[in-house]
């Protein structure tokens, strides 16, 4: 038995060998978090909780050497989730002081891969298979996952298994659906899913149209109850760090701020707040304060709080809305993602390429836009040896965001157009 790839794809796969190899080898420029990677991996082979110890602990002192200085944010414990950190300590264990350009490898063969996934979607999807270049010859994949070596490209992998297991289960007759074979592939997307939570925690958000797409309520169950049997699994090693296990997480949501867009808007609109913060330290209901209440800290900007509260209500009503439609999982997970994007208080650049399949699938111009121009943010490091954290020039805002919401708005009228026409 042979296997064979269509000429179209061998194309793609070469032409992403070829955009990717030459990152490999050079040394991680723009970005530090691969070097965490491997420190965390290091701090687990050695016997220590990730979640329950940052790196600058006195306990960690021996595992220093001279990749110390490149750790990022050594103040805070691991914020990753735990597939993430399996990962980081496979990586170690493997390649030990080579886990940096051995993880870069490994990405390289994981794009390859995804490439063929996506791929197979368009195919399942009834797309144009040229849209898969979309993401094979995109440069910022290979600046972010073979040069960078950000592991979302793993998080690509899982959503895009999620995907087809969901268009398996979707496209099932009523027979084959109530059989093994065609549950499978509910139980393949609903797996894919919390590995995908289990590496960045969005994912999660896909989980319920997966289920409200068909079936009965034993096979929902069933999915919930493995979602949730795989994740508290994954757990379950890491469970000593208690409420640590997400304290990073909180701090950087909490903390951060970069090349946002839409959050700059909204936290305008909460102006009204500007000097207020007697008025919310006061009791409002139940002797509570609003900053109780509203579950606000005090040592954040008042406005930059509220914003962020408004834009979580908003996805949640987003969320709800789309279920209430029961709107397919590509349609859903690309609108939640995009919500995510624009309204997000930090955008890096590779924050976008886990949309890209969906965006391409879509046929939505605007985000292969924006996962290319966002690479202009890295711009200043041209210039600057040590540009500021979070620092992003207007110039280089408005080079990214001004098409990209041309291009959206571009689209919007042209979708209300054709629904107009055919009311006519």
């Amino acid at each position: 038995m042979t296997f064979t790839l269509p000429q179209s794809a061998r194309a793609a796969l070469i032409g992403a060998f070829l955009i990717r190899l030459p990152f490999v080898f050079l040394p991680p420029h723009l970005s530090t978090d691969i070097h965490r990677y491997a420190w965390e991996g290091r701090v687990q082979w050695a016997g220590f909780n990730p979640f329950a110890v940052a790196p600058v602990s006195p306990l960690l002192l021996p595992l220093r050497d001279a990749g110390w200085p490149l750790i990022n944010f050594p103040e805070l414990a691991a914020i990753y989730p735990p597939l993430a950190q399996l990962l980081f300590l496979g990586a170690y264990f493997v390649f030990r002081s080579w886990t940096v350009p051995g993880l870069k490898v490994l990405f390289l063969g994981v794009e390859l891969v995804n490439v063929l996934l996506l791929r197979r979607v368009l195919v399942r999807s009834g797309k144009p298979l040229r849209r898969a270049l979309w993401y094979a010859w995109n440069p910022a994949c290979a600046v972010e996952f073979c040069w960078s070596g950000h592991f979302d490209c793993l998080v690509v992998t899982a959503l895009l298994g999620a995907w087809l297991g969901w268009l398996g289960w979707e496209g099932a007759d009523r027979e084959t659906a109530s059989r093994w074979s065609g549950r499978r592939s509910l139980l393949v997307s609903v797996a894919s899913l919390a590995a995908g939570t289990l590496l960045k925690f969005f994912p999660a958000a896909g989980l319920p149209f997966v289920l409200s797409s068909r079936g009965g309520w034993r096979p929902r169950l069933g999915s919930v109850v493995l979602f949730v049997a795989i994740v508290g699994i994954a757990y379950l090693p890491y469970s000593g760090a208690g409420r640590a296990l997400f304290g990073s997480a909180s701090e950087f949501r909490a903390r951060w701020r970069h090349n946002e867009s839409g959050f700059v808007a909204v936290q305008a609109a909460m102006g009204w707040a500007a000097g207020r913060e007697a008025d919310f330290d006061k009791p409002w209901t139940g002797g509570r304060d609003g900053y109780d209440l509203l579950a606000l800290r005090r040592d954040q900007s008042l406005t930059a709080e509220l914003a962020r509260r408004l834009i979580e209500a908003g996805f949640l009503i987003l969320l709800a809305g789309l279920l209430v439609r029961r709107t397919p999982f590509p349609s859903a997970m690309l609108l939640l993602m995009g919500y995510g994007i624009v309204f997000s208080p930090v955008v890096h650049p590779w924050y976008v390429l886990p949309l890209l399949p969906f965006a391409a699938v879509a046929g939505a111009p605007a985000w292969l836009w924006l996962s290319v121009a966002a690479q202009a943010t890295y711009l200043p490091h041209a210039w600057v040896p040590d540009p500021v954290p979070g620092q992003v020039e207007w110039w280089i805002r408005v080079l990214e965001y001004a098409p990209f919401y041309g291009i959206l708005a571009a689209g919007g009228l042209r979708r209300l157009r054709t629904r107009a026409a055919l009311l006519l």
